[in-house]
């Protein structure tokens, strides 16, 4: 085998873990493929990162870096030893399927040309106009239209018969020629005692030929290792939080807000609440990943990396809501910050897979088989050929992990080709020959978010898995990329930005002034 293509004939049943939209693209192209495919969503409906909620999920302690200790700690069911059936609370429950990131001013950062899928149109009948999106509504929605297309798109594949809902993944261990993946199924109890929400959890072991993982990679905050902020969250938990507990700008109203980190998220929380709040600190590390300084608003102030959190002070009394946090942060340009009121932390998320621990080295490689590792420190996912498909043993896939690019559109191609390979109507390159491309492409981008980043390479990677399913049958042509979405691709994604924020400032002004 190790020189010759791999053919996989004897795949029937598939596990899909996760109903976001990569989830269900592939469940569409498998069933289309004739196979057997059995889907689990730990939340109560399809959507993934698109499905609001506005309950905050639970945070790791801050003490907590690593991505498997930080999953661990998030849900104890990756743990073998809590995969009991019994009773738990509401509380316990919310850990089992906690909310996403998504807050309620979200809005799609991509052109809806670029993510409309090839046989459901965008939704273009639905009000697209909002106060969030003010205008130009072909290129911006909200995260309520997004969701309901994800959600019209599980519809048309017939989602609804295939999954598990409230159904968590706790463990995927391969067994003999069997994948062997053992679920966790909420049930909510019934009961006239409607003050105390409890779940029955239900737990079953189940064999699959293949593992698609679609999980996405918004479930584990990152939390950076800055001295003294584990104290200062301890001290302040409700002063200091991961981006993915944001919901609303108006707690914010009139406060002063330290920002940590200078990405996407940092960035538009940082625009919804520059409105409302006395001003914003946003600390950068001057990296690559930074946005651009005109895309903040006028009351942020892009400042110096963040060297360590200071000593809190003791206080006479608890901590006012009007009060700063009794404490100084100290930028490593040696400027001082004494007058922060919160602090959110926009760091982003770990690639984790903590139903799969065997697969992690969170703390290096020592004593590890690097060729078989899928996580190190959280920043890309490993051991993949084409972001798919796991080299020591292919009928393990992944679908969704690549990053900046065009989301929706992009992960439909790979969810064809996964389904083309399972179904052995289309081959992999040997072991060897998939090990020599890895291994060029990790000598060039490292073991970073570069690794699994495809900004640039999305029309040239597509074409070549279009090739690759063409040539599996000639028959039944699939085209790439449309003109459309060349179009608004090729328009530039920034300038678009720039030309929305401009708008939605003349729009304040006039508000502002008419009042």
């Amino acid at each position: 085998m190790a020189d010759e293509q791999q053919r996989f004939e004897g795949i029937r049943s598939i596990a899909v873990i996760g109903a976001g939209i990569s989830g269900i693209l592939a469940t569409k192209y498998l069933l289309q493929a004739g196979l057997d495919v059995t889907v689990f969503e730990r939340n109560e409906k399809p959507g993934g990162v698109w499905l609001y909620d506005e309950k905050k999920a639970p945070e790791p302690p801050y003490s907590v870096t690593e991505p498997l200790e930080a999953s661990q700690a998030l849900c104890p069911w990756y743990k073998e030893d809590n995969q009991q059936d019994g009773i738990i609370s509401a509380e316990d429950a919310l850990k089992h399927a906690p909310p996403g990131a998504c807050y309620d001013g979200l809005t799609n950062n991509f052109s809806l040309a670029t993510i409309e899928l090839k046989d459901l149109p965008w939704l273009w009948e639905i009000p697209m106009t909002t106060p969030e999106c003010p205008d130009h509504a072909s290129e911006w929605t909200t995260h309520r239209n997004v969701l309901r297309y994800i959600q019209k798109a599980a519809t048309q594949v017939g989602m609804q018969d295939r999954v598990y809902y409230r159904t968590l993944v706790e463990r995927v261990k391969k067994g003999g020629d069997k994948w062997k993946v053992t679920t966790g199924t909420l049930i909510p109890i019934v009961s006239e005692n409607t003050e105390e929400e409890k779940f029955q959890i239900s737990h079953r072991k189940w064999e699959f030929d293949a593992v698609v993982v679609a999980s996405g990679h918004y479930n584990t905050p990152r939390l950076p290792s800055i001295p003294g902020l584990v104290e200062w969250r301890e001290t302040y938990p409700e002063r200091v939080e991961h981006s993915k507990s944001y919901r609303h700008p108006q707690k914010y109203s009139g406060k002063n807000i330290l920002l940590v980190g200078a990405g996407t998220s940092s960035t538009e929380i940082a625009r919804e609440l520059g409105p409302l709040v006395q001003k914003i600190h946003q600390s950068g590390r001057g990296s690559r990943f930074d946005l651009p300084l005109d895309f903040i608003p006028e009351n942020c102030q892009r400042v110096a990396e963040i060297e360590s959190f200071g000593t809190l002070q003791k206080v006479a009394e608890s901590l006012t809501a009007k009060g700063h946090i009794p404490g100084k942060v100290t930028l490593k340009d040696r400027t001082v910050l004494n007058d922060i009121d919160i602090v959110i932390v926009c760091t982003g998320y770990h690639f984790a897979y903590p139903f799969m621990p065997d697969l992690h080295a969170d703390n290096g490689f020592a004593n590890v088989d690097v060729s078989k590792v899928l996580v190190k420190d959280g920043s890309c996912t490993l051991n993949l050929h084409k972001d798919m498909f796991y080299i020591p043993d292919p009928t393990l896939a992944f679908g969704g992990i690549s990053q900046f690019i065009s989301t929706f559109s992009f992960f439909e191609y790979q969810a064809m080709f996964i389904a083309e390979v399972f179904s052995g109507k289309a081959s992999l390159p040997s072991q060897q020959e998939m090990r020599r491309i890895y291994e060029k492409r990790l000598a060039q981008k490292g073991d970073t978010r570069l690794m699994n980043g495809r900004h640039d390479e999305e029309v040239p990677y597509v074409d070549e898995l279009i090739e690759l399913i063409n040539a599996s049958n000639p028959a039944r042509r699939v085209e790439g990329f449309s003109p459309k979405w060349h179009a608004a691709r090729d328009a530039g994604k920034l300038q678009k930005i720039r030309a929305r924020f401009a708008r939605e400032k003349v729009e304040r002004e006039r508000k502002e002034l008419a009042a």
